[in-house]
């Protein structure tokens, strides 16, 4: 830390009058100093300040590289397909950060329960919870998570799922809600040790 100066004082409301033999810089003689030090944080620290002060603004970039945007590929779609290039992208985010995978599974859990008539955000979410399943390596989806707060939406979108427009699209929903229920007893729910709760 290093103070940098000193400032004149600021009056509140009125300011006094001008003493006679006031100098040129306009303080009044006898009047007691008033330092003001303003306190700037040496590199790096002023560099993670800053950021940090900015992203509070809503003037920086997500710590996720935009995982919002990529999120609104998935579940905003104009299609029933998916881009795989959408999917992928948010599993890379997800697999990146404690923070990123919290936010990826906050928004699965509410497009899961979205209505009938916006059916594209139930199926994306359906399919991105179906790659995040059968992502290779650690799972991305924790046991108890899975069980509080998808296993019951699964399980019915697979049994009951309606949507009078067209039953192509009961049938493409119902399918994907059984394929992520089918990996999930693959690969987190045969494990009797429960793994993480990656509740945010």
């Amino acid at each position: 830390l290093r103070a940098i100066g000193a400032v004149r004082p600021r009056w509140r409301g009125r300011p006094p009058a001008r003493h006679p033999a006031a100098d040129v810089a306009g303080s009044v003689r006898g009047a007691p100093a008033v330092f003001v030090v303003r306190v700037e944080l040496a590199s790096p620290m002023r560099g993670l300040w800053a950021r940090a002060l900015e992203r509070r603004r809503g003037g920086a970039e997500e710590p996720s590289g935009g995982i919002e945007a990529a999120l609104q590929q998935v579940t905003q779609t104009d299609c029933a397909a998916v881009p795989r290039d959408a999917l992928q992208r948010v599993l890379e985010l997800a697999s990146g950060s404690e923070e990123a995978l919290a936010h990826v599974l906050r928004h699965v859990e509410e497009n899961l329960c979205a209505p009938a008539s916006e059916w594209r955000r139930v199926s994306g979410a359906l399919q991105l919870l179906e790659k995040m399943l059968g992502a290779p390596g650690d799972a991305l989806v924790g046991r108890i998570w899975f069980e509080v707060k998808a296993q019951a939406y699964l399980e019915r979108l697979a049994q009951t799922f309606e949507y009078e427009e067209d039953r192509r699209v009961a049938g493409l929903v119902r399918r994907h809600a059984a394929s992520a229920l089918a990996l999930a007893k693959q690969r987190i729910l045969q494990d009797g040790d429960d793994q993480e709760f990656r509740e945010r």
